[in-house]
């Protein structure tokens, strides 16, 4: 009777301990162990093996664990810079009259955002994102309205044009040769709020079929995520 009645009471007190909360410096605990002011830990034991994981708070300030790749990730701000070889075609059309410019490279690009097959750029999270282009024609044109164009897609809708500069490429005709009076370079910028999975891409408002860019330093584009 008597082995009975402590192995009673050694349950009950692992029960009690297993469920208690305590609390330091609060007498309403919210955890298992509910701490209100400072934490001081002096010596942490070295190990090896360990996993990439930090300890985080929430809004209720609870500590859980949480891998340091989830943390930086959402840290990530994305920067491209994109151009083209030495000459830089153009491809699919975008709208009546536009074309995408294919720009096949890319200087640098932090997150992987943008395709250098589909010449698109894709938000990874929403935000407000500061995109540039330009580009300069390689081909003399004698008349024709030339521009260039910004647009965002948005799941399987049309295209949106978002930033254009358009304006007629005219040269003069002297007998023997044609001066161009309307610089070759087209270049348009704009800031737009992006949501994750829009798409972005750039077009050449083009007068004729076969118009050919400069590559390199001459036409690129940058995108970089401002907030």
């Amino acid at each position: 009777m008597k082995k009975t009645f402590i192995f009673v009471w050694v349950f009950l007190l692992k029960l009690i301990i297993s469920s208690a909360q305590v609390g330091i410096g609060t007498e309403s605990p919210q955890a298992m162990l509910d701490i209100v002011g400072d934490l001081r830990i002096g010596t942490v034991e070295t190990v090896s093996g360990t996993a990439d994981s930090v300890l985080v708070l929430n809004e209720q300030h609870i500590v859980s664990k949480a891998a340091i790749s989830d943390i930086m990730q959402s840290k990530l701000i994305s920067y491209v810079k994109g151009t083209g070889g030495g000459t830089i075609v153009l491809d699919a059309d975008i709208l009546t009259g536009w074309k995408i410019i294919a720009f096949n490279n890319t200087e640098f690009d932090t997150n992987g955002d943008y395709d250098n097959v589909t010449f698109q750029f894709t938000a990874p999270r929403d935000g407000i994102y500061q995109i540039y282009a330009q580009y300069r024609t390689s081909s003399l044109l004698s008349a024709g309205n030339l521009g260039i164009g910004i647009f965002r897609q948005t799941g399987e809708e049309t295209p949106v044009l978002i930033a254009e500069e358009s304006y007629l490429q005219v040269g003069v005709n002297l007998g023997l040769i044609t001066i161009e009076v309307s610089p070759p370079v087209r270049k348009t910028q704009t800031l737009a709020a992006l949501t994750a999975g829009d798409k972005i891409f750039f077009g050449s408002r083009v007068p004729i079929a076969n118009l050919t860019l400069l590559g390199g330093p001459e036409s690129f584009f940058t995108i970089h995520q401002v907030h």
